[in-house]
């Protein structure tokens, strides 16, 4: 590390102190404190100010209310010392700087937080106090520690670095924090930490074909990792979700420009696998970019939004790699990885939260004596729960808990989320990350969390990944280049939902390396890896020698995953591993001495290390686990002459998250080896009248991989699908989920598969002739329906089936991905048709769709107008004036409204210096209808934002 850098992390360091000094006298009532911070600040800041600041509350020998620090000769600069970080302090501050006409003298005015300042200020509050008086930028002008590294950062001056740390230094080069712990206490906890920490994580278990090695074999985590990309979902909030609308409008062509411009198809790989799923096409981009594209984020953004933060993806989407990465980066102080330079100051930390749970369950124990006892038990370190509790409470922390839906159970779920939800009130100052998979989020769901997605790879990041996994592999250039451009085409017909996920495309490059060709489905992925893992591998390459005595080695570990799945409370060690395999092997007969069985168990479980498959008394991925423990129920249950209680399996734990993925590998696995689609009928007839819409939904989400599946069956489930889809209530056994969505989702998959798209047709003619839904009904369904599978042949069909309604919302629908191309058109047509006062009506999807660029309401007018930027306002108004409409026509249009307040909040700042015109009215009638809408907290939109904006 050069000297400039080592002074910049030294320097990091002492302002931290700076602050846990601060923090430690404020929690103790030692108020005087800030009169210290402010000389300390003072030599501090006129080097990065390039100024002459004195202490005014000494100089000038009386106090200054609004101003600590002052320069009025030179930079004309002051500052406000405060441990206050309220919106309060600083409006109090702003005032009294005003009221006492410190602005004749002092040019710009800073707020100092000596704690942390909030994530947000409202500028508008503070515009509304200076009143035009005086310039305050809230970005720019409340900063704390974390901004001030950031002003001496670009100073990128070694001398004044020197010159800054040596201050600092003289200051904190200890600091007592209790009476027997102090600065160099946990400089040496952390040090010790960050070695065995990155020993720990920086190295991954890798499954490649070369295994040669007496452990499972490694490589650096950082040679694998392909960094992700996440889409913001928002913050969950007790009352509803929302989306932070800070962004930059994407540079593209919104829908007021009549030409409608080719886009480059190479945007396709630039998002994620499953963005086009619900039937986005190049019609639709706009909106996908609009909706997602400012959402989206890099792993350079995974600190930058939020205190807490949940994350969550599917199987194998690499949370947990993800954790690692992180935490390897924050203590190399590698600052090239995230934005938020503050977080290089946070001493990271991993709870898994199965083995949190077990031992809780067992002890009784909190997040804190947890964190001691695997500082110990995995890390080497021993440490105190008191030094532990006063790390948690004064230093910046990140823990990161990994695997909530490791957790079986849903009530131990539901109390370990909330350990952790206490967890963050006690230690307020900690940044909090959990991880899930989906589907066992939604019943644990936390409180103000902000939620980003993993998302599947995209085609850049796969060829990365296969490029960084044959480096690995293989290391013939020209036999690795040949199988790179090999595997790279074939994977072009693989199902994007499985190459594009990590985990399961390091499957497929086992397969392929294997075998030189590609698995087509989940269940083929899975059983080909594990068998060639498990079986082929030493026969084919004959590196390894195992005289086993156990051969039937996949039946081995099918009942290790089986008890293990069903009892995942148990706390598993190592020996009662052995001991259970050692009686399975008895009790099935393969081994009868049991002196020999145990011998057997042994080498098995070594064998099972090496395999990469087993090691620790766990499976080395979830998935291994998933998929034995569905290899066990189907050979022990299914073909094993016990059909009852594979039934009753299947009934018992169908729509449990936990189980999705091992009864959907278990089901498909049947698929292959039932008799014919009757007895596959029975199976499915016996869930929907057991499960109802727990099986619905499952049996629709795994449609395309059944083959044993007749027309009828498929015709039968569709049917089901769009009832459901009108259905108010869709009670399920565990899920709580918006249905309407969810169904619709599934049924545009299955569109998509050819060999079911004919049977939509039919399934149009049964509804039509059953009569259990209405025609508008049907025709809400088809419409919406033909826009996301992009095509107007289902809209045609029914059409010829029976007649067509013909109303404003149906020609909405009915046009709406051609609407997008020639917006103006269809509106004049609309007119035409329909008449003016159709435009005031909003519309909404039956099914809970967006619509519009996103929006989840569509209003002629309105819409139109804020699909673009609020500084191209003007313009879209005027291209409304330009087809004919009215002034008094476009604002009679405004009567209802569906926007929120912070959408609305950037129009209402217009108003400010707008001269009279046309448009000022437009843009005062469209705020005004606001002014009887409350907030959260029961404001009303008229008093927080109109009252300011109504006569400027």
């Amino acid at each position: 590390m050069s000297n400039h850098n080592k002074l910049l992390v030294s320097i990091r360091d002492y302002l931290s102190r700076f602050q846990l000094q601060v923090k430690i006298a404020t929690a103790n009532s030692e108020y005087d404190i800030n009169h210290h911070a402010e000389n300390i600040l003072v030599p501090l800041l006129n080097i990065v100010f390039d100024s002459k600041l004195r202490n005014a509350n000494d100089s000038e020998k009386k106090h200054f209310e609004s101003i600590d620090l002052i320069d009025d000769q030179i930079a004309r600069i002051g500052v406000q010392v405060t441990a206050t970080n309220s919106i309060e302090k600083v409006k109090s501050t702003l005032s009294k700087f005003l009221k006492y006409g410190h602005d004749k003298h002092i040019d710009k005015l800073y707020v100092y937080i000596l704690t942390e300042k909030q994530r947000n200020y409202s500028q508008l509050i503070v515009d509304g106090i200076s009143s035009g008086k005086t310039l305050f930028n809230n970005k720019e002008q409340i900063i704390d520690a974390t901004d001030l590294y950031g002003l001496i950062k670009r100073l990128n001056d070694v001398k004044k670095f020197q010159a800054i740390n040596d201050l600092l230094e003289q200051e904190f080069s200890d600091l007592n924090i209790a009476n027997d712990f102090n600065y160099s206490d946990f400089a040496g906890f952390k040090a010790s930490y960050t070695e065995k920490c990155l020993n720990n994580f920086s190295r991954l278990n890798f499954f490649g074909l070369s295994v040669n090695r007496s452990r499972p074999r490694e490589v650096e985590l950082y040679e694998l990792f392909v960094p992700p990309h996440f889409r913001n979902i928002g913050v969950s909030g007790a009352t509803k979700d929302w989306i932070e609308l800070e962004y930059t409008f994407p540079k593209i062509d919104f829908v007021g420009i009549e030409e409608f411009k080719t886009i480059d198809l190479n945007i396709f790989e630039k998002l994620a696998a499953g963005d086009f799923a619900g039937g986005f096409n190049t019609d639709t981009i706009h909106e996908r970019i609009y909706r997602d594209g400012f959402m989206d984020y890099g792993l350079k953004d995974l600190f930058s939004k939020s205190q807490h933060t949940v994350l969550l993806g599917n199987p194998g989407a690499g949370k947990s790699s993800i954790i690692k990465y992180s935490i390897c980066k924050i203590l190399e102080n590698d600052e090239t990885v995230f934005s938020n330079e503050d977080i290089y100051r946070f001493i990271p930390f991993r709870i898994e939260l199965h083995k949190y749970n077990q031992v809780k369950i067992a002890h009784g124990i909190s997040f804190a004596e947890f964190l001691v006892k695997i500082l110990a038990s995995e890390f080497q370190t021993n440490i105190s729960l008191d030094r532990v509790i006063k790390i948690l409470t004064y230093f910046p922390c990140l823990v990161f808990f990994d695997g909530i839906d490791e957790i079986f159970d849903i009530q131990e779920r539901i109390g370990v989320r909330n350990d952790i939800q206490n967890f963050a009130t006690t230690y307020p100052d900690v940044k909090v990350v959990v991880t899930s998979r989906y589907e066992s989020y939604e019943e644990v769901s936390f409180d103000k969390f902000y939620r980003l997605e993993v998302k599947n790879f995209n085609q850049e990041q796969l060829v990365d990944y296969v490029r960084k996994w044959y480096n690995q592999e293989e290391t013939d250039l020209n036999r690795r280049e040949q199988e790179i451009a090999g595997c790279i085409a074939q994977l072009a017909n693989v199902d994007k939902e499985l190459k594009y996920n990590p985990l399961l495309l390091s499957l497929i490059l086992i397969l392929y390396r294997n075998e030189l060709e590609l698995p087509t489905n989940k269940l083929s992925i899975y059983e080909g890896c594990t068998n060639t893992i498990v079986e082929h591998r030493d026969e084919k390459e004959k590196k390894l020698k195992f005289n086993l005595a156990i051969h039937n080695k996949a039946s081995v570990f099918s009942a290790i995953a089986f008890w293990q799945f069903d009892s995942s409370n148990r706390s598993i060690t190592n020996s009662a591993v052995q001991l259970h395999l050692k009686r399975y092997l008895i009790e099935n007969g393969e081994i009868e001495d049991e002196h020999q069985a145990d011998k057997a168990a042994t080498e098995f479980l070594e064998f099972a290390k090496l395999r990469s498959i087993y090691f620790e008394n766990k499976f080395t991925h979830k998935t291994f686990l998933e998929y034995f423990t569905a290899y066990y129920i189907f050979t022990k249950y299914y073909i094993g002459n016990s059909q009852e209680r594979f039934t009753e399996i299947l009934s018992k734990n169908l729509g449990l998250s936990s189980w999705a993925v091992v009864l959907e590998l278990l089901v498909c696995k049947v698929d292959q080896n039932i008799g014919g689609p009757k007895l596959f009928r029975k199976i499915i007839d016996e869930q929907l009248a057991e499960n109802k819409n727990d099986a619905l939904l499952f049996f629709l989400q795994i449609l395309k991989y059944l083959t044993n599946i007749n027309e009828k069956t498929v015709v039968d489930l569709i049917i089901l699908a769009i009832q459901n889809c009108f259905a108010e209530k869709f009670p399920l056994k565990e899920s709580k989920i918006v249905h309407k969505p969810v169904l619709f989702e599934c049924l545009v998959t299955i569109y998509a598969v050819p060999r079911f798209k004919a049977f939509f047709f039919r399934v149009l003619e049964v509804l039509v002739g059953e009569n259990t839904l209405s025609n508008s009904q049907l025709f809400s369904f088809i419409d919406e329906f033909s826009n996301a599978v992009n095509s107007d042949e289902p809209t045609v069909f029914l059409e010829g089936l029976i007649n067509a309604e013909e109303s404003p919302r149906r020609f909405f629908f009915k046009n709406l991905r051609h609407i997008q191309k020639s917006y103006l058109s269809y509106l004049k047509e609309f007119v035409e048709r329909f008449g003016v006062k159709q435009l005031k009506d909003v519309y909404q999807s039956s099914f809970d769709l967006p619509l519009f660029f996103g929006q989840h309401s569509f209003n002629w007018i309105l819409s139109f107008v804020v699909s673009a930027p609020p500084v191209d306002c003007e313009k879209q108004y005027m291209k409304l004036r330009d087809i004919g409409l009215s002034q008094s026509e476009i604002r009679n249009t405004l009567a209802r409204n569906f926007l929120s307040k912070p959408e609305l909040e950037p129009y209402a700042k217009l108003l400010i210096g707008l001269p009279k015109s046309g448009f000022r009215d437009f843009v005062k009638t469209m705020v005004k209808s606001y002014k009887q809408m409350p907030d959260e907290s029961g404001v009303k939109f008229y008093d927080t934002f109109y009252t300011k904006y109504k006569n400027r």
